[in-house]
Order: structure tokens, then sequence, then C-alpha cells
């Protein structure tokens, strides 16, 4: 695929205007609308520029258009830790026992369980809590 054609599918496939695009390289719309006709190419670190923002939406994008540039592809990042820590944990427990009503020894190993279980399938406690509300 030429340079063009893949940075057109990018865009296309984002849903990005020319200007959008230009914003997040840092060009002028213009100089989108050239590329993508042809009738210029990118040239030193504005190409990987080109990569890491479309990188930064979709990978497979990203690869096309870092092949036709021949730039290296960007390695994707892995996720930050999400896993809370054990005395997030813990306080936590004794904050669902008081919320509950119930002794905290009590609720402790059940409320313990869930929230490893939450720390192990790597969701936030933030997107735990947006999914328990109605």
């Amino acid at each position: 695929m030429t340079f063009p054609d893949a940075l057109w599918a990018a865009r296309e496939s984002l849903r990005l205007e020319q200007r959008e695009l230009g914003a997040l390289i840092g060009v002028a719309t213009r100089t989108i609308a050239r590329w993508e006709h042809g009738d210029a190419l990118p040239r030193g670190n504005v190409r990987s520029a080109i990569v890491a923002a479309i990188a930064s939406r979709d990978a497979a994008r990203a690869k096309d258009v870092a092949v036709a540039l021949d730039v290296p592809v960007p390695t994707p990042q892995p996720p930050p830790d999400q896993a809370p820590k054990v005395e997030a944990l813990d306080a936590a427990v004794y904050l669902a026992a008081d919320a509950l009503g119930v002794p905290a020894a009590a609720a402790r190993p059940v409320l313990a369980r869930f929230l490893l279980h939450l720390a192990a399938s790597r969701i936030s406690l933030d997107e735990a809590r947006a999914k328990l509300k109605p």
C-alpha cells in the first residue's frame, strides 16, 4: 500500500478530518491533503510523528502507515498496572463492611475474595464502581 493510500485509510477509519489529523501531528491541513494526494511526502521526524499519532488510536492502521513510510512500527505500551495494593484492598473491605452495616470480620472473607478477583481481572476500582451503579 502506498503512503497516500495508507494515510487516507487510517484517517478515514479513525473518522478524523484532515485538520484534526494535522493538529495531532502538528502540520497544516494543506500538508495532510498534499500527502494524501501524493503531491508530497513527509520528511524527517514528522514521519515518526504521523505513525505515533495514528498508533495512539489504531495500532493496525499505524503499522500500515509505518510500512509505507519505511519507519519502525511502534511497539504497543503495556497498560499501567491497575491492580490495587493489598493495603487498598484491606481498607476497601472495612469501608464496604461499614457501608453494609455488618461487622468487618463477617464481611471480610467474601469482600476480600471479590476485591482480589477484581484485581486479578485487572479492572480498576473506579471501573468496578461505575459498573455497580444503577
